[in-house]
């Protein structure tokens, strides 16, 4: 008899936990049954495809303690609405030791009282992998009502939240309860990983409603909320702390989510959406996933590539190279693998002689799938150079906090560093190789700084793996003459202290006001900016409204903001204004402008195109000396202004936010050039005829030029192969007559009743990069008039203070070679040129177009205008790597 017994209990046992498998739900009323009549509420479930709930009567599934795994899949248009206080979504109640994983709850209608949400309405068990997409929860509207939340009600100190989201709206009513907030309403257990982005609406008291959550004492680890669209702006109501408050800019960042996991977890498509959870996405046919991370800087002369393979995928090919072209068209050696890593810069291996210090990378892996190839994306890193790198303070920063700590990343390779700090760059530059202080760390505290001063510094080191002494680059800072407004002293709750709206006049008060549409406040206390600032806890909240008709009433078409200095400050010398701005993604564009104004009248304004909707924070530096007409001894008004004073038509409204304004001493460093891209400036990238599909493999037979009856006013830049006469595009480039560019000014001396004519693309083994390049006809051609193109799209705005260079490089016989650079389709009078006689080797044509000589152009659109004018002495010009520089 004991025999048997034991045996039935090895069966029973057996039964339950080798046997067993989860529950499969595949509709409305299999997801209801759970709980209800022989449907138990300890059971495992998983879903097996997406259910929409659409009319269903939904009640929320309550004294849940089993396992639900969604699998995956969402349930859809969620509708609950009743007034018995009883918790309303998905789950209702999930007890101790339940789970709740891998399910979305998409476009729910929630209206219910306590513990109100989509996903949990109160939580003792543990959640992760969940969200709530789109709809609504909102609770009944009576005093005795709390816990409400969009995503979960109450997390206990049993449950806990993991690897979750929502952006679901939610309204709460004239509650008398604190624990109502947009993620959850009250937290007691530990909340990892999440995020809120949808909209709260508070109908009681002040108070009564959180951003990401109401109240509570849970541990959070890395939550945000955002704050723009949320509407919780008062960061004394509960739950509106300053923690995780961030703007959309930032939430649409990975770097911003402290110890996300991007590769396994989540997702996201960086200043377009925000995180989204992978396992919910469609599987992408091409390659993502790349490791190094794109733009990542390695500390090592070889490196493992890996990404994560494209759905389908059979072979990857993968392209590395120095040359970013080579690897944009695929002319760099191609590697065949069906794994998902690649091992370069080792022997046998592609770059077998190792990877060179301080060079970028490219790298694309292309997707094999059944009889296509999917082209990825274009990667890169970096190998990190034998020299000190990455100071901070950055190279030519101004330092308002005369305390100084220096830091830079080791080069490869460096055991010791040798750092000489002075304030001669030539007795910085010329110091004895690693005589400088000796340091095993890369930071140094150099104590307080004299006001008013540039800095010199340099970073000498030991490189370990050669006993070789590498001498830095010389790096400076300079130290702020004087704050003008750092915006800290701006505390309500110091009666001494006045606010930011009282020292910065702005068009919110009609009768006290200046009449413009400029806020310069948080609608609620504390009237300072706390979440977006550049240094200390706050910065000045700029809301700009530019319609003509704000909340406060009429005003006028541009927004302003201004200081008065009493007495007049001097900001005379060889100075600089430096302010930090920041501005917002999804601002429309308006131009930024300080307007200084002098004891007299008069005054000066210098524009910035850029900076209001420019997504991270930005020094503008001005320098003072360049300004004429104001008495820089005696300023009387700082201004900042958005929009155009003497505009005729409403413009946009919008917020920006400004910091640490300050004035420095001029600094003499040149800014590092920045390359700015001109599409197919190498000329590498051309269709065939009939062909959709960019190459850089013609073939035989595709040399010669057009012949002297076909112009380009079609607007379309071609070449031929002589024989078929059929005209093929180059990508980036279009005819000049089509530009308008006769009725700008630019005839050089052509016939202008003869059309403009056409060069053609053909490879030669002398090339500058071996590839191939535009080649523009001469007189012997029959092409009197020359041949020229001009970039399809404009490349950039012209940008204040700074200068740009144009250049290309030629060679051959026709002449002259044109080289223009064009603001909104004007040629610009360069400062500068280098025209080398032309003759069979490449040489480099430049045009230099000084910053002083753009002012009042900022904004304007750059083109290039390239190819050969009339007058040419019957030969054949050759131009290759048209490129464009800033500085």
């Amino acid at each position: 008899m004991k025999t048997f017994y034991l045996a039935c209990v090895a069966i029973l046992l057996l039964s339950t936990s080798v046997f067993s498998q989860p529950v499969e739900i595949s509709t409305p009323d299999q997801l209801q049954a759970i709980g209800a009549g022989e449907t138990s509420l300890a059971g495992e479930y998983i879903m097996v495809n997406d259910i929409d709930l659409a009319g269903y009567p939904w009640e929320a599934i309550f004294g849940f303690v089993g396992t639900f795994d969604g699998n995956g899949h969402v349930v859809k248009n969620l509708t609950t609405n009743n007034d018995q206080n009883r918790a309303g979504g998905l789950f209702g109640k999930a007890l101790a030791g339940s789970l709740v994983k891998n399910v979305g709850v998409v476009d729910c209608n929630v209206t219910s009282g306590w513990y109100s949400s989509a996903v949990v309405g109160d939580c003792f068990g543990d959640v992760y992998n969940c969200f709530a997409e789109g709809g609504t929860v909102t609770s009944i509207n009576t005093g005795d009502v709390g816990n409400i939340g969009s995503f979960t009600g109450l997390v206990r100190p049993s449950g806990s939240v993991t690897n979750c989201y929502s952006t679901a709206d939610v309204t709460f009513g004239d509650a008398e309860w604190a624990n109502q907030g947009g993620f959850a309403g009250h937290i007691s257990g530990p909340v990892t990983n999440c995020y809120f982005a949808g909209t709260v609406t508070v109908a009681g008291g002040e108070g009564l409603g959180g951003g990401f959550h109401g109240n509570g004492v849970g541990e959070l680890t890395s939550i945000y909320y955002d704050v723009d669209v949320s509407g919780i702006t008062d960061l004394n109501t509960a739950g509106g702390t300053s923690e995780g408050a961030r703007i959309t800019d930032d939430l649409t960042q990975a770097s911003t989510l402290v110890d996300w996991d991007f590769a396994n977890v989540w997702a996201i498509d960086e200043g377009q959406d925000y995180p989204k959870l992978r396992m919910f996405l469609v599987p992408s046919p091409e390659a993502t996933g790349p490791l190094p991370a794109n733009g990542r800087v390695i500390e090592a002369t070889f490196a493992e590539l890996t990404w994560t393979a494209g759905a389908g995928a059979a072979m990857s090919h993968v392209y590395v190279s120095d040359d970013a072209d080579a690897a944009a068209q695929g002319t760099a050696e191609a590697v065949e693998t069906a794994e998902t890593s690649l091992v370069v810069g080792v022997a046998d291996a592609p770059l077998a002689a190792g990877l060179i210090p301080g060079t970028t990378y490219y790298w694309r892996v292309d997707t094999a799938v059944d009889d296509m190839i999917l082209i990825g994306d274009v990667w890169s890193f970096s190998v990190a150079p034998v020299t000190a790198y990455a100071p901070v303070p950055t190279d030519g920063a101004s330092i308002m906090d005369p305390n100084v700590v220096l830091s830079w990343n080791a080069g490869l390779g460096a055991i010791v560093h040798y750092v000489t700090v002075g304030e001669s760059f030539d007795e910085v530059e010329t110091a004895e190789l690693g005589l400088g202080a000796e340091l095993a760390d890369t930071t140094l505290d150099i104590g307080p700084q004299t006001p008013g001063k540039i800095m010199y510094w340099r970073v000498d080191e030991l490189n370990g793996d050669t006993g070789e002494f590498i001498q830095g680059p010389v790096w400076s800072f300079a130290t702020a003459i004087s704050v003008i407004d750092d915006f800290e002293g701006y505390r309500e709750d110091d009666p001494n202290a006045i606010s930011i709206f009282n020292a910065w006049v702005d068009g919110y008060d009609g009768a006290l006001g200046n009449g413009t549409g400029a806020v310069v406040t948080n609608a609620t206390k504390p009237y300072a900016e706390q979440i977006v600032v550049h240094s200390g806890t706050q910065a000045m909240p700029f809301n700009f409204d530019n319609s003509g008709q704000t909340a406060a009433g009429d005003r006028a078409l541009y927004s302003e903001t201004s200081q008065t200095f009493t007495p007049a400050a001097d900001w005379s010398g060889d100075t600089a204004l430096g302010l930090w701005v920041r501005g917002r993604s999804q601002n429309t564009a308006e131009t930024l402008a300080i307007v200084i104004t002098d004891a007299s009248g008069s005054s000066a304004v210098i524009e910035n195109a850029d900076a209001v909707q420019s997504s991270t924070w930005t020094e503008w530096v001005i320098a003072l000396s360049d300004i004429e007409g104001v008495n820089l001894s005696q300023v009387k008004t700082l201004a900042i202004r958005i929009g155009d004073i003497a505009a005729a038509e409403a413009g946009s409204q919008g917020k920006i936010n400004i910091d640490d304004i300050a004035l420095y001493p001029k600094q003499a460093v040149a800014s590092a050039p920045v390359s700015i891209p001109v599409p197919n400036g190498s000329f590498e990238a051309i269709y065939k005829p009939g062909s959709a599909t960019v190459t850089a493999d013609l073939g035989e037979g595709w040399t010669q030029g057009l012949g002297p009856d076909t112009p380009m006013d079609d607007g379309i830049a071609t070449y031929s192969d002589g024989t078929t006469g059929d005209a093929i595009d180059i990508p980036g480039w279009i005819g000049a007559d089509v530009q308008g560019w006769i009725d700008n000014g630019g005839t050089y001396g052509r016939d202008t009743t003869t059309g403009n004519r056409q060069g053609s693309v053909t490879r030669q083994s002398d090339a500058p990069d071996g590839l191939y390049y535009y080649l523009s006809n001469g007189g012997g051609w029959g092409n009197a008039a020359g041949g020229l193109i001009v970039s399809e799209a404009p490349l950039a705005a012209i940008e204040s203070g700074l200068t740009y260079t144009l250049s290309v490089l030629a060679n051959g016989g026709a002449a002259p070679v044109v080289l223009e650079l064009l603001a909104d389709g004007v040629p610009l009078m360069p400062s500068a040129s280098v025209d080398p006689a032309l003759t069979e080797d490449w040489q480099e044509f430049s045009r230099t177009y000084d910053a002083s000589d753009l002012a009042g152009q900022a904004g304007a659109s750059l083109t290039i205008r390239v190819g050969v004018g009339r007058g040419a002495s019957g030969g054949q010009s050759h131009l290759d790597a048209v490129s464009l520089v800033s500085f």
